[in-house]
């Protein structure tokens, strides 16, 4: 299983809408034939940077577009669980980490996935998470 971060969609995207083969495209071309997935986390950041876009409407469509062919990942009973363990442990380990990054990647390790990020060092010291970065 692979979840991909929000850093990896926003170039993902950008790349396409400039039609060029950057990081982030040819990494996708070679990732393992594996299901993809998106943390509903990850999705509300894409969506609230669309929402500020001079050209919303057009960001959010593409978005959805490319968003529609993943799994989306909601949280479930025992995810708070996990996201306060994960807080605690990188906050002992002397990290000071954002919500929302420990949000997505809290349902990366719950579906035993790897994540997919160009921000690697937003996910340094999270147990059981795997990175692929670019």
């Amino acid at each position: 299983m692979i979840h991909f971060d929000t850093s990896f969609v926003v170039d993902f995207l950008r790349e396409g809408t400039r039609g060029e083969l950057g990081p982030a495209r040819a990494l996708f071309k070679n990732l393992p034939r594996q299901p993809h997935a998106i943390s509903v986390f990850a999705l509300c950041e894409l969506l609230a940077g669309a929402a500020q876009a001079s050209r919303g409407d057009q960001e959010r469509q593409k978005v959805r577009l490319f968003c529609s062919r993943l799994r989306t990942v909601y949280p479930d009973e025992g995810f708070a669980e996990n996201y306060g363990s994960i807080v605690g442990t990188l906050k002992r380990s002397g990290h000071n980490p954002r919500a929302m990054d420990v949000l997505i990647a809290t349902a990366a390790v719950r579906d035993g996935a790897h994540l997919v990020t160009r921000d690697s060092k937003d996910f340094l010291g999270v147990p059981g998470l795997e990175v692929i970065s670019y």
